[in-house]
């Protein structure tokens, strides 16, 4: 009972129930329980904290105790108390620095926006002052224009509101502007009044100025009666309420507002139908008229309809009607769409053989001048093709008469055409730019970088964002037919929600390129795109002279075609038209709508004058017809007419020029471009003729010749330059590999490289010709196994971004994040956490390393078992035993590993370059592999401190790496030897893979929806197949020899311009098939292109021409022709590939190379070789062996020289061939 008393006792409050412990598992749960506890109690008041204080240094201390004097007497203690406080020192006057600074800034500030604020206040009086004044000055304007209008006696006249109302004038109300400004205002008590009423009873309303009681006349209840006046009068207000600073269109008066109303005096409703005017009044306190306003113009009221005069429609029909109209349309309804289904089945179904097609698209109208009926188009002309493939390499094609007269030289043509290739190879690296414009409303821009070899797209760079320098570093390597023009550089600003901005060009010729072997390498300025300059296309003319003796003369100019016009227009396409211009008369052609390969058959006829022979030009223009705006320029060509007249007839395709270029005010201000690129021209002859120089190679690398006399191999070592080594060691890999003898030749170079070598610690660190070669080696041989080890690391990297990094002075908090939702991760934490995730790769990549010693080529364990053994013969000594160990390692992890590991693009790892943050994780871990490659952790940890806490994981990664290398050199003893041999190189080969979307065009109309299905596509050595996924069956495929024609679609067919169709002859009926696969972007259109062409290079039923708009609508949508079956109207594209990592190796081009550099350093060679016999001594050289050295030395010039004459040879026929078959007309 006590106990209750004492806890029921007031004033004390109730003890609390016991809580159960609720512990948080996940962050949501322990926001929930701080919600609730914070919500138990919602008068509790919350927690504000308050704002921290200002860090303030320590005073200085008045008075240091020094007893040991001065600091340099001092012991080891007591200095370190004297820099202690020097350091606080130094931090207290660095404060007072910046607190001193931070004061300057902010009364600066202040009295900047003092002196603004001051500014702002005198424009603002300024204009204030201005204001007044005029609208003073309106005023008095105002009242001028009143007092003269009273003198004149032109008074106010009532008008209606200007105001949008629906309707100003109904049935029975009209609303007026009100007389603001209208009476004299020293009127004290006066109102103003309205006279309403018919304009027919105006004459009866005759109250001059002073007629007392003017509000009592005309009452409104007998106004409009048959006995009254006509008229009434309303009160509008008090006169002070209509001064003269106000605007009377603001205000509105409504007439008859209170509708059918008693009262003497009210604004009741007007009469329908009738004609009224009014008129304003100024009546005093006394009921007397002071003044009026004119009266108003006539304004006619809306005649009111009655009810039974409005016609619905519904008293005339019935019921039973109604059902029947519905009935009627719902049978009309399905009538249409039965005729919708029969005209679709029809028009999929096969007619006479032929593919009909229908598809929603628009009606082009049909020109007679689309379709050569009569002429025999030149395509169908077997002759005419076998003169397209021999001189497509100049501008023009022969004409007929040309044939007969160089059928011997073109007879000697053809015998070193049939295995002569002239090719010709640009080297571009897109290194970086600045001064870019801005183009995005941040302040920046987003460029990238449009590759185009004659006005056709090739490669598109990746993306940089938020930059006015972007940096690409981006190197592609094209393979050119040697009749290209131009290489332009297009940068341009990429844009989410519109059309990307183009911000400028750099154009450079192939004469540029030409004159500068070594290559071109610099900044470029960006220059404004002109539309007159953008051309591109040829045209198809046939120029003859007629007349002769005393028939005067005539110049007929026959136009025929073109093809491959430029887009000027919206739908993908152009309407062309021809402009024939002579001697100052101009002829038009017809125009053709909507095609880029226009037809027109067309003659043009000019009378010749004789006067004008030497210096009369005959000018084609083709132009793209606009409706609207004016015409756009599409090229033009200008012939000589002299020359002309000496061939009395010419045709042939002639390629269109730009206009002459104007000045651009925009010059020098579009930023610049830095690239740097190299033109290589190269005439291979048939293998015969290297025949000699390969075995002369091959037998260099033989045991026989590989003493202590240098060889041939020895003296390239010694005379190829720095700058070119790198091409030299790639040739000659790729050459040696294609012989079966690149062991051989890299065990040569290992044994040079080995006796020039006195210190261990620095072998195959040089840039020499055999770590050239050796690296060369790996990239060739080995990049399929590359992908396959660092493919799932890289990618792994690539998807996670994390933050990773270990440099304390690198850290950024920003980046990393919070760590929990209230704890920001301290320096500490983020560096642990970077070491753990750097940790993890490692391991990840290490165990990949060590287990592709199963998959890893056999031709490399040979090659890397040869190195070990040479490395371990030269350096015996137990102190050495890591050499041959750092030996593999050098090329293995830092020449081939690491760089690959920090840029994954150049080694086709990824598409694109990685970011800032995935760039730093990178560089990390490539470190780490470099450290482990060279097998000292204690020099990493001297150089870079910061690498300690990858000290263990680098530990056992050396030991890892040691097992591996092991393995590695070892492999070619294991007995399992077949599975190695699936896993070795296989020269030749070329694979490529990927999801595309397709659609297969057979004897089927095009749906009306999108076409294109999703499927996985695989390019092997024989085949192209497809499937649904990866690894599925393959539904269908494509032999390689049965490909006719690998090309690109117009942009207007399908809506993209990424689109290419693959050309094949059935394999059952021999029927042509077309496949249509569209590619993400242009890059991946580039490269399946590429593996296309190359793969079906040595086909022989290819196409001369094709069609690069698809068959619907009965007839083709590029030239508008009505057969499926006609000729195409584009030529085929063969000679413009990408150079790729699988490409197969080509053993004549690469002995060409090889040539080319023997002849650049063949009097080096020479004088390299008799130095050293100098240096061997007299006995050395009288022996048989440098007797058969000599004679190599000289059957090796002998091989040049006739190389030299072969190629001399084929310049000499083919400068004969271009002089007798071409003729120079165009300007």
């Amino acid at each position: 009972m006590a106990a209750e008393k004492k806890d029921a006792r007031p004033g004390k409050a109730p003890k609390k129930e016991s809580q159960p412990l609720i512990i948080a598992k996940t962050p949501a749960e322990e926001q929930r329980l701080k919600l609730e506890r914070l919500m138990r109690n919602p008068d509790k008041p919350a927690p504000i904290p308050e704002k921290p204080k200002e860090w303030n240094p320590r005073a200085p201390p008045e008075f240091v105790r020094d007893v040991m004097g001065s600091s340099a007497g001092a012991g080891s203690g007591e200095f370190h108390v004297y820099r202690h406080l020097r350091r606080r020192e130094y931090q207290r006057q660095d404060f007072l620095e910046r607190l001193s600074d931070k004061q300057k800034l902010d009364e600066e500030y202040i009295e900047k926006l003092q002196e603004n604020q001051k500014a702002a206040e005198e424009r603002t009086a300024k204009r204030r002052k201005k204001r007044e004044k005029l609208k003073q000055k309106k005023l008095m304007a105002k009242k001028a224009k009143m007092e003269s209008q009273k003198e004149e006696g032109l008074i106010f006249q009532p008008q209606l509101t200007t105001n949008p109302f629906l309707a100003t004038v109904t049935t029975s109300t009209v609303i007026l502007q009100q007389p603001y400004c209208v009476f004299d205002q020293t009127c004290p008590g006066c109102d103003i009044w309205l006279v309403a009423g018919l304009c027919s009873a105006t004459g009866t309303f005759n109250a001059p100025a002073g007629t007392p009681n003017v509000t009592s006349l005309s009452p409104y209840p007998t106004a409009f009666q048959p006995s009254g006046s006509n008229y009434f009068l309303t009160r509008v207000g008090p006169l002070s309420n209509f001064p003269c600073n106000q605007s009377s269109s603001d205000q509105y008066f409504i007439v008859g507002a209170d509708g059918t109303c008693y009262a003497p005096n009210c604004n009741g409703a007007l009469p329908d139908g009738s004609t009224v005017c009014f008129r304003y009044l100024l009546v005093d306190a006394n009921g007397t008229l002071v003044n009026s306003s004119n009266w108003s113009n006539n304004i006619t009221l809306p005649q009111l309809l009655s009810y039974n005069t409005i016609y619905d429609g519904l008293s005339a029909r019935s019921g039973a009607m109604c059902v029947i109209t519905a009935i009627l349309c719902v049978a009309a309804a399905l009538l249409l769409l039965f005729f919708l289904i029969a005209l679709c089945l029809k028009c999929c179904c096969k007619k006479d053989g032929k593919q009909i097609t229908v598809m929603n698209s628009i009606r082009i109208p049909r020109y007679d001048t689309h379709n050569l009926k009569e002429r025999v188009h030149p395509y169908d002309n077997p002759s005419y093709q076998s003169d397209v493939k021999n001189y497509s390499t100049s501008d023009t094609l022969p004409k007929a008469g040309a044939r007969k007269l160089n059928k011997k030289c073109r007879r000697v043509m053809y015998s070193l055409n049939d295995s002569m290739a002239k090719r010709s190879t640009l080297f571009i690296r897109i290194v970086e730019g600045k001064n870019l414009p801005i183009k995005d409303i941040t302040g920046s821009s987003d460029p990238y970088c449009i590759v185009k070899i004659d006005n056709e797209a090739i490669i598109r760079t990746a993306t940089i964002w938020k930059t006015l320098s972007p940096f690409w570093g981006e190197e592609y390597t094209v393979h050119l037919p040697p009749y290209f023009r131009t290489v332009s550089f297009y940068v341009l600003d990429e844009d989410s929600l519109s059309r990307d901005d183009v911000i400028g060009k750099v154009s450079i010729s192939r004469e540029v390129l030409t004159a500068k072997p070594q290559g071109v390498d610099g900044w470029m300025n960006l220059t404004e795109i002109d539309p007159d300059e953008e051309v591109q296309g040829e045209i198809h003319l046939q120029i003859s002279v007629l007349g002769d003796g005393d028939i005067p003369r005539k110049l007929c100019c026959q136009v025929l075609e073109a093809r491959d016009l430029a887009k000027k227009d919206r739908n993908g396409a152009s309407d062309p038209f021809v402009r024939v211009r002579y001697n100052g008369k101009t002829y038009e052609s017809a125009v053709v709508k909507k095609s880029c390969y226009p037809r027109w058959n067309e003659s043009f006829e000019f009378e010749l004058d004789e006067a004008l022979a030497d210096t009369g030009l005959l000018s084609v223009e083709v132009w793209d017809w606009d409706l609207v705006s004016r015409n756009d320029f599409l090229g033009k060509v200008l012939f000589n007419i002299n020359k002309l007249q000496s061939a009395q007839q010419e045709e042939g395709w002639f390629r269109l020029g730009p206009d002459k270029s104007k000045h651009s005010e925009y010059e020098g201000t579009l930023g610049s471009l830095r690239l740097q690129l190299r033109l290589r021209d190269e005439v291979v002859l048939p293998s015969s003729h290297y025949k000699p120089l390969t075995e002369l190679l091959s037998q260099s690398v033989g045991s026989q010749l590989n003493g202590n006399w240098p060889d041939f191999i020895m003296l390239i070592d010694e005379t190829t330059t720095a700058e070119s080594r790198q091409e030299v060691a790639n040739n000659l890999v790729k050459l040696f590999l294609g012989q079966g003898l690149v062991k051989e030749f890299l065990d040569v170079l290992f044994k040079l490289e080995l006796d020039k070598t006195t210190e261990p610690n620095t072998l195959f660190r040089s840039n020499s010709l055999a770590s050239k070669s050796m690296e060369s080696f790996l990239k060739v041989a080995g990049m399929q196994y590359l992908h396959r080890l660092l493919g799932p690391i890289i990618n792994r990297i690539f998807e996670e971004k994390k933050y990773v990094e270990l440099d304390p002075s690198k850290v950024e908090l920003k980046e990393a994040g919070c760590a929990g939702l209230h704890r920001q991760q301290t320096e500490s934490d983020i560096i642990q956490q970077s070491s753990n995730h750097l940790q993890s790769y490692l391991s990840e990549l290490l165990t990949s390393i060590l287990q592709s010693a199963s998959y890893c080529p056999l031709l490399i364990c040979q090659v890397f078992h040869q190195l070990y053994l040479r490395v371990q013969e030269r350096f015996p000594d137990p102190e050495y035993r890591k050499v041959k160990f750092i030996a593999v390692t050098s090329f293995l992890c830092l020449r081939f590993i690491s760089p690959a590991i920090m840029s994954p693009k150049l080694f086709h790892l990824r598409e694109k370059h990685a970011d800032a943050r995935t760039s730093r994780t990178l560089l990390l871990l490539a470190k780490a592999v470099q450290t482990i490659g060279n097998m000292d952790t204690l020099a990493c940890c001297s150089k870079e401190p910061w690498m300690v806490c990858l000290q263990p994981a680098i530990q056992q990664g050396i030991t890892q790496l040691k097992d591996f290398i092991i393995k590695l050199v070892n492999c070619h003893e294991s007995e399992d030897l077949e599975l190695q041999t699936r896993m070795s190189l296989q020269c030749g080969t070329m694979e490529k893979e990927g999801f595309l979307f397709l659609h297969r065009t057979k004897d089927k109309c095009m749906p009306m929806t999108s076409p294109f299905k999703k499927y996985y596509v695989t390019l092997s050595k024989d085949t192209l197949s497809y499937s649904r996924t990866q690894h599925s069956k393959k539904s269908s495929f494509i032999s390689l020899p049965k490909i006719r024609a690998v090309e690109k679609v117009e942009e207007k067919c399908f809506g993209s311009a990424n689109v290419m169709q693959i050309i094949s002859a059935s394999e059952d009926s021999g029927q042509q098939e077309t496949l249509y696969l569209d590619c993400k972007s242009v890059n991946e259109l580039n490269h399946w292109l590429s593996a296309l062409r190359k793969a079906c290079s040595h086909n022989t039923n290819t196409m001369s021409c094709y069609h690069p708009g698809i068959y619907k609508a009965d007839r083709w949508s590029c030239c508008h022709q009505k057969e499926k079956s006609d000729p195409g109207c584009d030529k085929t594209r063969h000679g413009v590939t990408l150079q790729e990592w699988y490409d197969p190796l080509d053993p004549d081009l690469e002995a060409q190379l090889i040539y080319q550099h023997l002849r650049s350093v063949q009097h080096a060679m020479r004088d390299k070789y008799y130095k050293l016999r100098e240096q061997q001594g007299v006995q050395e050289a009288d022996s048989v062996r440098d007797q058969k050295k000599v004679d190599g030395l000289s059957k090796l010039f002998s091989i040049l020289q006739d190389l030299h004459d072969a190629h001399a040879a084929v310049e000499e026929e083919e400068r004969l061939k271009n002089k007798n078959v071409f003729l120079e007309l165009q300007t």
